[in-house]
């Protein structure tokens, strides 16, 4: 801002100017001042924001190969992908806490022992979500969140003794919200809901139930979803969908029935136990001599007296319960033909098994009426399976061959699906959500049905479903279906060296089972039952075997003290479960690195490092700290044939602790590499001193196991780049790469709003996700709001300086597209009326204004002297140096006298207004700032 004696130096070289041109008038000043903003842009493509990383030593380091692309702003691992866990379940033994409220302890003892956990300062992002009573003591849950919005799978469970003494943590740290990610969806819960159903491709009968928002993170990315529970009926299924909040795109969809493939159930538990008649056979559903003498008469208790099949636990029907069974006597015999059948098999266990539990200390475990849908066929055709529904809470049992509502131990077999989810599942989280999760469940499914029903099997009582196992038979699809169905709970497994080549859950069940029954056998049928139940209340929907048999120690330490735990703990670990260590000696010198706070420092100091002989045996985390203005090359190299790894890099927000995902690298090569350029937006998350600090994690695919290593380089970003000038309100068409980041950088003002809109151009044209920032900050985050469909999003501009547009393809897409960058100033018309009394007076303002903008200073005569005379205005512009731009004459009486000038250069200008000699009055005066309305398409290809 000029001071006044600048001003009226430079009024005064203006007014000799005005002279020569004007007859040389004379003027004195009169301050009238317009503050005004205005825009101008340049462009200029950045190719070293993800560049790929150069070429490295020889092996056992990274050889060369082609440049990564650029992480998606979104999740970008492949939904089929199923990770390595980020859970950590621990023993501890804190002192007790006198007068300390159950919550208040277990947040101290999640804060005593985070880094044993997670990152440093996540204790703060959990918030409690609710406490549930534990025999012996009390288990409080909390829930992870990031900004503002709960992450999926995230958060913290503590068992506090009766003394309030925290004796076990299952902790699972998860990554938070990406820096790019608004957390505010663009997409409503409607459009997730809509995306979702038109993500099947079914016969018929998709519905969807109300979405939730969470931070989805499919390990190690994060984003923004919808989390919408979606139901088929042709064919039947069930499914949590994740909807991305931005884009509306459907990420993933989860399967998320518990099953078992088996048909058929009968009395007591089923004729095969119970006659020991392996040569039975369902023969369509027509009953004989065998087979109703297997029958026996049981009380079914608890039955509402409406004369359904429906209590307060249980309520029995057929298929949609259109076709339920009636008796006003209360009196429920039929033959095996005869749906009511099925309807009475299922009450009588499930009501039988969960008055059972309440034996065991949980009453009403499920905290509902359980629904059991026996011939359960959709649209009419047969179903070969009975499931566990977590999105309805039913359990249904399909028909063909022998129906699986005739076997008691398939029925409880599904009842353990409820009785785990309704312990340890969260939420729309099942639990099971882990491939050794799923298997802890089938197993526990055959170990319940068999623990609770043995003492009524007199063949094979160690078998589950062998009616439907030796009763189907005679199909044609019996014999291929007898081996995955014929369970035992007294197996040899060992895990992993018996592990199912197929990864079928119910096989690898098997072990988890015999494990159970080995501990049945050590503490009696009572006090198994009653201790695999409690530990269920430990357990987080991603648990593996280490986490359960973790859940169990810790569930024996509060029901039975020491006693027990040195045999079970033996039990557990020669299955192959459990490692008391928690590490093996095949991890390599960088072990213990299975959290970020346990992330090893790789550069030590120095600007390039390669680190061989590493393991990927589970999680991997490393710490590279980096300068603001660096790029930072990361690579993995491994053979991809003895195990695929997947890598990514989180940078630590330095307000909130949490890590914030930047880029995910997850081929089937034998590399995978990222750089990441931190010029743009990670600036915002660097200390005081300009360090950032990033994490790497490694992660096998779908568990796996391999060697490899690891190289870091620092590097100055390339001064050889691209540089693209767009003027206010061209057009750029480009080419979203995969890999490619496009740069634009621009001139902006204070208080401008500048405006982002992208258009595909041809099929393959790309969804467009945007950042603006500063040359200090994160100004504003388009995410993928813009998009292929010339959705426009703007920003606010905080300062005047240099800004940055990142732009690329949303989820690593390609193709062209054209982008429209606009700028609009803010509202700077400057409307006054000026009184001239004299022709010596002059009006003035001073405007800021950026090169390719055009200011407009207009004056029109109002009104006349006393006299009778009438203003003719003079108006001008001139520089801050004084040197005059522009003159304009009203060009009659009572004419406005109107000038616009274009500003060839950035800068500070000056406008004065003023009557012509011998003219007075007063002028109607007005000024404001045009931008250009350019039509122009620069043909230029961001490649």
């Amino acid at each position: 801002m000029l001071n006044f004696r600048t001003r009226i130096g430079i009024v005064t070289l203006f007014l000799v100017a005005v002279f020569v041109v004007l007859l040389g008038l004379e003027r004195r000043r009169r301050g009238i001042v317009l503050d005004d903003r205005t825009i101008a842009t340049k462009a200029s493509k950045d190719s070293a924001l993800f560049p790929g990383v150069p070429t490295p030593p020889t092996p056992p380091s990274v050889t060369t190969a082609p440049a990564a692309p650029a992480p998606s702003l979104a999740a970008t691992l492949a939904p089929s992908k199923s990770r390595t866990r980020s859970l950590k379940s621990i023993l501890i033994e804190d002192p007790p806490e006198p007068g300390c409220a159950p919550e208040e302890a277990a947040r101290r003892a999640l804060e005593r022992h985070e880094a044993e956990l997670a990152p440093r300062g996540w204790v703060r992002a959990l918030a409690k979500v609710d406490m549930r009573s534990a025999a012996g003591g009390t288990v409080v849950r909390f829930e992870q969140a990031s900004r503002g919005v709960p992450v999926l799978g995230g958060g913290a469970i503590v068992l506090l003794d009766s003394r309030g003494r925290a004796t076990y943590i299952s902790a699972q740290a998860l990554p938070g919200l990406p820096a790019y990610v608004s957390p505010i969806p663009t997409v409503t819960a409607d459009e997730a809901r809509a995306s979702a159903e038109l993500d099947f491709d079914v016969e018929e009968g998709v519905a969807s139930l109300e979405p939730s928002l969470y931070v989805v993170s499919d390990e190690p990315s994060a984003t923004l979803a919808w989390v919408v529970p979606v139901s088929t009926e042709v064919p039947f299924g069930s499914y949590q969908s994740h909807v991305d909040a931005h884009s509306g795109v459907v990420i993933e969809s989860h399967d998320v029935l518990k099953t078992v493939t088996g048909r058929g159930k009968i009395f007591n538990p089923n004729p095969v136990a119970t006659t020991g008649n392996i040569d039975l056979r369902d023969d369509f559903d027509r009953t004989s001599g065998v087979l109703d003498a297997a029958l026996v008469d049981v009380d079914l208790t608890g039955l509402d007296g409406a004369g359904l099949l429906r209590g307060a636990l249980v309520d029995a029907i057929t298929g949609d319960g259109t076709d339920r069974v009636s008796s006003n006597s209360h009196e429920f015999n039929f033959q095996r033909s005869d749906p009511g059948f099925e309807q009475t098999m299922c009450y009588f266990y499930l009501q039988f098994a969960l008055e059972y539990c309440a034996q065991l200390g949980r009453p009403n475990p499920l905290e509902r009426v359980l629904v059991a849908r026996s011939r359960f066929s959709p649209r009419g055709e047969e179903e070969l399976n009975a499931f566990y529904d977590p999105s309805s809470g039913h359990v249904l049992f399909g028909t063909k061959g022998v129906d699986l509502g005739e076997d008691g131990t398939v029925i409880l077999h599904e009842l353990g699906h409820a009785l785990q989810d309704a312990a340890a599942g969260q939420g729309n989280r099942p639990f099971g959500l882990s491939y050794e999760g799923s298997a802890m469940g089938e197993g526990f499914g055959d170990y319940w049905a068999v623990s609770v029903l043995q003492d009524r099997m007199t063949h094979e009582p160690n078998f589950i479903a062998q009616w439907i196992s030796y009763g189907d038979l005679g199909f044609p699809f019996g014999q291929s279906l007898f081996s995955g169905l014929h369970r035992r709970v007294d197996s040899d497994k060992i895990w992993p060296r018996d592990a199912d080549p197929g990864r079928d859950s119910h096989l690898d069940g098997e072990i988890w089972s015999a494990a159970l029954f080995q501990i049945r056998n050590l503490l009696g049928r009572e006090d198994a039952n009653k201790l695999v139940l409690e530990s269920h209340y430990l357990l987080q929907p991603e648990a593996n075997f280490q986490d359960g048999s973790l859940a169990l120690i810790a569930a024996n330490n509060s029901l039975f003290g020491s006693a027990h735990q040195a045999e079970s703990s033996a039990i557990l670990q020669n299955r192959g479960v459990f490692d008391p260590d928690g590490t093996s000696s095949e991890d390599d010198g960088f072990e213990e690195n299975d959290t970020p706070a346990e992330a090893a420092d790789v550069l030590f100091g120095e600007s390039n490092a390669s680190h061989a002989n590493l393991v990927a045996l589970d999680d991997d985390w490393y710490q590279v700290r980096a300068k603001v203005g660096e790029v930072i090359d990361i690579a993995i190299q491994f053979v991809n044939a003895n195990g695929d790894l997947d890598m990514a890099v989180d940078v630590l927000d330095q307000d909130t602790g949490e890590l914030l995902n930047v880029g995910v690298s997850a081929t089937d090569g034998n590399i995978e590499r990222l750089s990441i350029d931190s010029r743009g937006i990670l600036r915002a998350f660097a200390d005081e001193e300009g360090d950032l600090y990033l994490f790497v994690f490694v992660a096998g695919f779908d568990g796996a196991t391999n060697d490899y290593s690891l190289s870091v380089a620092l590097s100055e970003p390339s001064t050889n780049q691209e540089v693209v000038e767009l003027a206010l309100g061209d057009s750029l068409e480009a080419n979203a790469g995969a890999g490619d980041v496009d740069v634009i950088q621009f001139e902006g003002l204070e208080g401008m709003v500048v405006s982002v809109q992208t258009r595909k151009k041809g099929s393959l044209g790309a969804v467009v996700e945007a950042a603006l920032a500063s040359e200090e900050e994160t100004v504003f985050d388009f995410g993928s709001g813009v998009n292929a469909r010339g959705a426009r999003q703007s920003a606010l501009l905080p300062a005047t300086g240099l800004y940055t547009l990142f732009l690329r393809g949303l989820n690593g897409g390609v193709g062209p597209y054209t982008l429209k960058l606009k700028g609009k100033a803010p509202k700077v018309k400057f409307k006054e009326t000026i009184a001239f009394e004299s022709d010596d007076e002059f009006g003035l303002f001073e405007a800021d204004a950026l090169a390719g903008s055009h200011l407009i200073l207009k004056a029109k005569a109002k009104g006349k002297n006393d006299d009778g005379s009438k203003l003719e205005p003079l108006v001008g512009f001139f520089d801050g140096e004084g040197n005059v731009l522009g003159v304009a004459k009203a060009p009659d009486v009572g004419k406005p006298a109107v000038l616009e000038l274009p500003v060839a250069e950035t800068g500070t200008f000056f406008g004065v207004v003023t009557p012509a000699t011998g003219s007075f009055g007063s002028a109607a005066v007005s000024a404001q700032i045009k931008l250009p309305k350019s039509k122009r398409i620069l043909q230029e290809r961001l490649d």
